[in-house]
């Protein structure tokens, strides 16, 4: 299936770009003038085809990692038949990630609004104004203004790669995660020694607390140094 899409992209590619450069050329030698600009048929028809020849030789350069990978693909598959609860484990992560965005934009907002009221000499423009409104009896000598905290502001910047070092710790704690229960379910025998892909004695849940529990207590600096790469990066 996925080398038929590949296919297909290609030749898509190659039928439109020669589609527009047929276009093009007919519409030159053609006595009828139009409003059609054959020379933007000529360049999209032009850049259709070289990125399709483009897109095939990456292909062809490509195609023992994309063998590979459909492989792998394939085994995932028979990894998520055998243990069906895998299907709900991205709902985890996703909760935990909209909580920490709650407490971030909180606490962001928290941030923002530190300062305090500093006191201002009001303009005598703006005295005259009110008192030109009739409120004779207000004392209007003064004003508010709100003054930011300028380590608030520059607290902000740190505030926003601290969101994005959690929500990567979070996205390969899950990765981790996941890639234990992966290869407990490829190195565990089958209840057939003959068919290794045979249904397996794992149980999706029991799995997923196994690695949960690996990862928490072996792999968690391991992961927040990751995060902290990927941020930098």
């Amino acid at each position: 299936m996925v080398w038929i899409c590949i296919f297909g992209i290609i030749v898509s590619g190659a039928i439109a770009g020669g589609l527009l450069i047929n276009e093009a050329i007919q519409l030159d030698s053609s006595p009828i003038k139009t409003d059609t600009n054959s020379t933007l048929l000529y360049v999209f028809g032009s850049v259709s085809l070289f990125l399709t020849v483009l897109f095939t030789i990456l292909i062809c350069g490509l195609r023992s990692q994309i063998a590979i990978a459909i492989e792998v693909v394939k085994e995932a598959s028979k990894a998520v038949l055998d243990m069906p609860t895998l299907l709900i484990f991205p709902f985890y992560p996703f909760v935990f990630v909209i909580g920490f965005f709650g407490f971030w934009i909180y606490a962001a907002l928290i941030m923002w609004t530190c300062g305090d009221f500093v006191p201002k000499d009001a303009p005598q423009e703006l005295v005259d104004h009110v008192a030109e409104t009739g409120y004779d009896g207000y004392d209007f000598d003064e004003y508010v203004i709100f003054h930011r905290y300028k380590d608030a502001e520059n607290l902000l910047v740190l505030h926003f790669f601290f969101m994005l070092w959690v929500v990567q710790f979070i996205v390969y704690v899950s990765y981790t995660i996941l890639a234990g229960v992966f290869a407990q379910w490829y190195f565990t025998r089958s209840n057939d020694t003959v068919d290794r892909f045979g249904e397996k004695d794992l149980s999706g849940c029991s799995e997923m607390c196994k690695s949960s529990a690996k990862t928490i207590v072996s792999h968690l600096g391991t992961v927040a140094f990751g995060g902290t790469d990927h941020c930098n990066n």
